[in-house]
């Protein structure tokens, strides 16, 4: 059962969207862009579309987990090839990396929108995100993209809550980011090592399951793995701690170290 505040929420969020009469929405994967898309869904049917980013920079089970909340909806899904590694900004890894990508990437879905006759672009930015350091969110505001969880004081807590309300499939999904944060910034950006962070973090998430949250950061050589102190003890089983030591042999790296503070990032 939703809370009243909820409640009106979302009723207000589909009057909106409505009025607006067609959607492209970002759809990323995750658990903000996924109850965007099942609200424009519900508000306007076949004028709601999804796009998903396809990048170096995009893990793949990011847009598996993607093509399936569109197939739950019954939504029409575009995948969107792009390579942000061709921007220097991107590429060097630098202050404006989070900015350049995001400006690039909602351009494109714009034009994107335009040509389907589309009348805006939808986003999951969320009240948990204003005071946060996100360069990305600028280019969403000057862009003029459409964030409705945003606009109505949703929090990531609240926007979880009607992920399970709606049985939406990643409403336990852990937090995610995209593959360049596993690097130190100034580290240049190449397309192996990224994929092979990706790797790394798919075999945890096969081993530990979707909902735990694992980041698997380059440090040299090494390999650096971030959970939630009261998800360690997983790690350090047996079986997962051999199998996560022959993936990272596998991709070439020499040591593989668990950073006992934990993952450092806000959920």
């Amino acid at each position: 059962m939703l809370s009243e505040r909820l409640e009106e929420a979302v009723k207000a969020i589909r009057r909106e969207m409505r009025a607006k009469s067609s959607l492209l929405v970002a759809l990323s994967g995750g658990v903000d862009s996924s109850v965007v898309a099942a609200l424009a869904k519900a508000a306007l049917g076949e004028r709601a579309v999804a796009a998903t980013v396809a990048s170096p920079l995009t893990p793949r089970y990011d847009l598996a987990d993607a093509r399936r909340v569109a197939a739950f909806l019954g939504m029409r899904h575009l995948t969107i090839w792009l390579d942000e590694l061709r921007l220097r900004e991107v590429r060097e890894n630098g202050p404006r990396r989070c900015y350049a990508c995001k400006r690039y990437r909602y351009e494109e879905l714009l034009q994107v929108a335009e040509a389907l006759g589309l009348r805006a672009v939808a986003d999951g930015s969320t009240a948990s995100d204003v005071g946060q350091h996100r360069p990305g969110l600028r280019a969403v505001e000057e862009l003029g993209i459409y964030t409705p969880l945003l606009n109505h004081g949703l929090t990531k807590a609240e926007v979880r809550e009607l992920a399970r309300h709606m049985g939406l499939p990643t409403a336990e999904k852990a937090p995610n980011s995209c593959l360049a944060t596993r690097f130190p910034p100034g580290h240049e950006l190449r397309p192996g090592e990224l994929r092979q962070v990706e790797r790394v973090e798919e075999v945890l998430r096969e081993l530990l399951g979707p909902g735990v949250l694992v980041r698997a950061r380059r440090w040299g050589r090494a390999l650096r793995l971030e959970l939630l102190p009261p998800d360690m003890p997983l790690l350090l089983e047996e079986g997962v701690r051999k199998a996560v030591l022959k993936a990272v042999e596998r991709l070439g790296l020499n040591r593989t170290v668990l950073d006992l503070a934990g993952y450092p990032g806000r959920l």
